[in-house]
C-alpha cells in the first residue's frame, strides 16, 4: 500500500470516529429533552406543577420536533447525487479512480532493479576439479599464492603462463585453499570466495553486475559514470564491504591484446579497471588468471596488482601425477617423461591419454622411435595434441570439431585440418 493510500484510509478512519462521536452527542441531548418533557407532564397530571394542558402539550411538541430534526440530521433519508462521484473522480486519491485519469493510463516505467538486472550476464560458475585422485594438489604453489594474496600491500594477482600450464586448476587449488581456511575461521575472508568465467563475450558491464549483485549492493547508473569512476566505483564497494572475500577471475586473457596486454579495444573500461587494482588496496583480493600480465593504460610498475608466474610441475610432482593417470614404467622412464614434457600438466595428460589409447607403456613408447620420436622435439605438448587430433579422431568426429571452430587447448588453432 502506498503512503497516499494509507493517509487517505486514515483520514476516513478518524471522519468515522468524528461522526460517531457527534451522533452520541446529539442522541443524548434529544434523549434529555424527551425526558424533561416527560417529566413535565407527569408533574403537571399530577397537580404537582401549576399550568395549563396547552403548555404542556406546546413543550411536548417543541421537544417531538426537536427530536425529528435531529433524527433528520443524523439519518439523512437522501444520498449525495451519483454526479457528484463523477465531478470529483478526477482528484479523488483511491486507486480504482485514478486509473481513470489519461494520464495514469500510460505504461508505467519498469522498475530500476529489473531495468539494472537486464543489463549484464551472470558469469558466475564453478571451479574445475581438484580430485586429489587424478588432480596434482601443488601444496608449496598454493600456499604461496594464498600468503600472497593475504598480505596488507596486495590487491590482486595474476597467474599467468603457457596454456595449459595449469593456471585454472592452480586457482580452483587456491580456491579451495581459502575456503578451508575461511571455514575454519582463520584468514582475512569473510565470505565465500566467488569464481567468475570469462569467456570472449564478456563485458565490463557484465564484471560490474556480478561483483554488485554477489556484493549484495544495488546497481549504479554506469552510463552517468565516466570509464574511470566506473573502475573506482567497483573498486570502492569490493574495498567497503563488511565480508571480504576472494575473487578469482578465469581466463581473463579473453578481455585483452594477445600481443600487448591492453584491453580489446571494443572493452571499455577494462583497461580502467587494471589501473584501479594496481592503484590502491582493497579488502576483497582479486586473482586472474591470464596468459600474460594485464596492462592498464598507465604505464605504472606492478604495484598493488602483482604477477606469479605459473611454471610446470617439478618432476616429483610429475611423476606423481603420471602415477594417478596410471602411467606404467619404470622411475626412470617418468621421469625422463615429465623432464620432456618440462612438467606441463596438459602435455602430461595427453601423453597418458595416448598411452592409455594405444594401450602402451612408456618402456614401448620409448623404444619406438620411428612412431613416437618425433612427439618428443619442438612443442611437446603441441605434438601430442596434434597427434591426438590425426591419429585418434575418425573424419566424423574431426568434422564436427571443425564445425564448432575449435581451437586446441594450448590455444593452437588445427591449421590445414
Amino acid at each position: 500500500m502506498s503512503t497516499q493510500q494509507q493517509e487517505q484510509a486514515s483520514g476516513k478512519a478518524r471522519q468515522r470516529r468524528q461522526l460517531r462521536a457527534r451522533r452520541f452527542l446529539i442522541l443524548g441531548i434529544a434523549l434529555l429533552f424527551l425526558l424533561g418533557g416527560a417529566a413535565l407532564w407527569i408533574l403537571n397530571s399530577q397537580g404537582l406543577v401549576r399550568g395549563s394542558w396547552s403548555s404542556t402539550l406546546l413543550i411536548i411538541f417543541t421537544v417531538l420536533g426537536v427530536v425529528v430534526g435531529l433524527v433528520q440530521w443524523l439519518f439523512p433519508i437522501s444520498s449525495p447525487p451519483p454526479q457528484q462521484h463523477a465531478d470529483t473522480a478526477a482528484v479523488l486519491p483511491t486507486p480504482h479512480i485514478i486509473v481513470q485519469v489519461p494520464q495514469a493510463s500510460s505504461p508505467s516505467p519498469p522498475q530500476p532493479a529489473m531495468k539494472e538486472k537486464a543489463a549484464y550476464r551472470g558469469i558466475v560458475a564453478l571451479p574445475p576439479p581438484t580430485d586429489p585422485r587424478s588432480i596434482q594438489q601443488r601444496q608449496q604453489a598454493v600456499e604461496e599464492i594464498y600468503s600472497k594474496l593475504t598480505q596488507p600491500g596486495v590487491t590482486a594477482i595474476a597467474l599467468t603462463g603457457i596454456a595449459g600450464v595449469g593456471k585454472s586448476t592452480l586457482a580452483a587449488l587456491t580456491y579451495q585453499y581459502a575456503e578451508k581456511q575461511r571455514r575454519a575461521g582463520r584468514g582475512p575472508f569473510l565470505a565465500e570466495a566467488l569464481w567468475l568465467g570469462v569467456d570472449a563475450s564478456v563485458t565490463m558491464d557484465d564484471l560490474v553486475g556480478n561483483l554488485f549483485e554477489a556484493l549484495g549492493q544495488p546497481l549504479p547508473e554506469l552510463g552517468a559514470l565516466s570509464l574511470q569512476n566506473q573502475a573506482h566505483v567497483l573498486l570502492g564497494a569490493l574495498n567497503a564491504t563488511e565480508r571480504p572475500r576472494l575473487i578469482i577471475f578465469d581466463q581473463f586473457e579473453n578481455l585483452l591484446d594477445w600481443h600487448t596486454g591492453l584491453a580489446l579495444p571494443d572493452r571499455p573500461g577494462v583497461d580502467e579497471w587494471i589501473d584501479a587494482l594496481n592503484s590502491q588496496p582493497c579488502a576483497c583480493r582479486i586473482l586472474l588468471t591470464t596468459r600474460f600480465r594485464p596492462q592498464g593504460t598507465r604505464e605504472h610498475p606492478p604495484t598493488y596488482l602483482l604477477e606469479y608466474p605459473v611454471r610446470g610441475l617439478e618432476v616429483s610432482e610429475g611423476v606423481e601425477l603420471l602415477h594417478k593417470l596410471g602411467v606404467k614404467g619404470n622411475e626412470e622412464e617418468l621421469r625422463t617423461a615429465v623432464s620432456r614434457c618440462s612438467g606441463h600438466a596438459f602435455a602430461l595428460t595427453l601423453l597418458a591419454s595416448l598411452l592409455h589409447h594405444r594401450n602402451l607403456s612408456l618402456t614401448t613408447f620409448f623404444q619406438d622411435q620411428a612412431t613416437y620420436g618425433p612427439l618428443w622435439t619442438g612443442n611437446i605438448a603441441r605434438n601430442l595434441l596434434d597427434y591426438l587430433y590425426q591419429q585418434q579422431l575418425d573424419e566424423t568426429q574431426r568434422q564436427l570439431l571443425l564445425a564448432f571452430a575449435c581451437t586446441g587447448y594450448l590455444g593452437y588453432p588445427f591449421e590445414n585440418r
